[in-house]
């Protein structure tokens, strides 16, 4: 039986991380991973001719000191960051609010849609730059930033639900967690900067990844079933794959968990695209389910093979919003692109299932609803078993946990 220090199923952006970090120490690591490529979720999707995108190509964690910057500056990955200059859209049921890379011109925008809260919004604006440039020039201000809560800061200015859906959406899209959640240096980042991308995305720092793993001590294999786990009481001692079982000290799942995400799929028309509509669209439809957001991508060159000329668009449903019936989600994707569902070209939904481990692959005697709970309820019962969701959402925040994990 091959002994393994850690056997990392799934090979994400934070499982990749990981087996990094671990691999440069000298641990002996294994990844697998159904898939032909290294990437996880953050992985580019081709259909007919078109190329999807993961979701929002830029995120938070690229800026100076982020988690992700850190680890390509740790790992000796040499990457291009550079903020991205395309604004988004945060839609709302009754607000439609333009972020640009320029915070005045956002603030412009706000001005527009939130008249009476104007005062508000340029303090909140003006505190927070504070707290963002005072964190850069001393640690003990970093460290109380870091320390103390949006939701404590925000709660004095008694924000209208579409202010606090406004904040509350982009927490939920860029950093994997309500606002009311959010520290105040977080805060502080969204307001005061923008987020960055890197020329080749996500898959370019996949594949160094990958490479440096290669390298070192650790072994990727591809193309292989979801592995079983085996064990007693609650600790997996084995994990059972193909071509025999592996022990593992720990054993840390990065995976998307089934049933989180819904994405379709779609090649429309340049001409049906909205002229007001930006390349990237954060929409909440009802402010009483707060999670239940859908995102919406389209960059500008996604001409594949075919050499169409359509668009591809990539459309992402979270939360309980992904249990909701499909006829519903196109009704979702018409409000913002209303003539889309009499000119909808190619398309369909994305199967995402390769992208979820089994919660039935976790071992059986932990309990007799084992088939009941989620993936993450599942591994919090099992001691040497940890679940890092592969999502793009919060892909900052995962990188950090897998950070943490590798210095543990």
């Amino acid at each position: 039986m091959s002994k393994y220090d850690a056997v990392i199923i799934g090979a994400g952006i934070a499982g990749l991380s990981v087996a990094a970090r671990l691999g440069r120490k000298g641990k002996r690591v294994v990844i697998i991973d159904p898939a032909t490529a290294v990437g996880g979720n953050s992985l580019d999707v081709s259909l007919d001719g078109l190329y999807y995108s993961p979701g929002p190509a830029a995120c938070f964690g690229f800026e100076q000191n982020g988690p992700l910057r850190n680890l390509c500056s740790e790992l000796g990955i040499t990457l291009k960051f550079h903020h991205d200059k395309a604004p988004y859209q945060i839609v709302l049921p009754d607000h439609r609010i333009t972020v640009f890379p320029d915070k005045d011109h956002t603030i412009q925008e706000l001005s527009r849609e939130f008249p009476r809260e104007m005062e508000n919004v340029r303090k909140i604006y003006r505190e927070l730059l504070g707290v963002f440039n005072a964190s850069k020039k001393s640690r003990v201000k970093a460290y109380l930033a870091e320390r103390r809560s949006a939701k404590e800061f925000l709660a004095p200015f008694h924000l209208s639900r579409g202010l606090t859906a406004f904040f509350n959406v982009q927490a939920l899209i860029f950093f994997g967690m309500p606002v009311a959640s959010l520290r105040l240096s977080s805060l502080a980042l969204l307001i005061s900067t923008f987020p960055q991308t890197v020329n080749d995305g996500l898959s370019g720092l996949a594949a160094s990844l990958g490479n440096i793993i290669s390298g070192t001590s650790g072994t990727i294999r591809l193309g292989e079933p979801w592995p079983q786990l085996t064990g007693r009481s609650n600790i997996v001692t084995g994990v059972v794959t193909g071509s025999g079982t592996l022990e593992a000290r720990s054993v840390i799942i990065n995976t998307l968990e089934q049933g989180s995400e819904r994405r379709w799929l779609i090649g429309i028309r340049p001409d049906v695209v909205p002229v007001c509509m930006r390349d990237t669209v954060v929409y909440l439809p009802d402010y009483d389910k707060p999670f239940n957001v859908m995102t919406m991508t389209m960059p500008d060159n996604t001409s594949g093979s075919a050499g169409n000329d359509l668009r591809a668009l990539r459309v992402s449903f979270y939360g309980p919003e992904s249990t909701t019936a499909s006829d519903i989600l196109l009704e979702r994707i018409c409000a913002i692109i209303p003539f889309l569902r009499n000119h909808l070209m190619t398309g369909g939904e994305e199967d995402l299932s390769a992208l979820s481990y089994p919660a039935e692959k976790l071992p059986a005697h932990h309990t007799a609803s084992r088939h009941e709970l989620t993936l993450a309820e599942g591994c919090k019962r099992i001691k040497n078993v940890i679940f890092i969701p592969d999502r793009n959402p919060g892909l900052g925040q995962t990188v950090m946990e897998a950070h943490r994990l590798a210095r543990g």
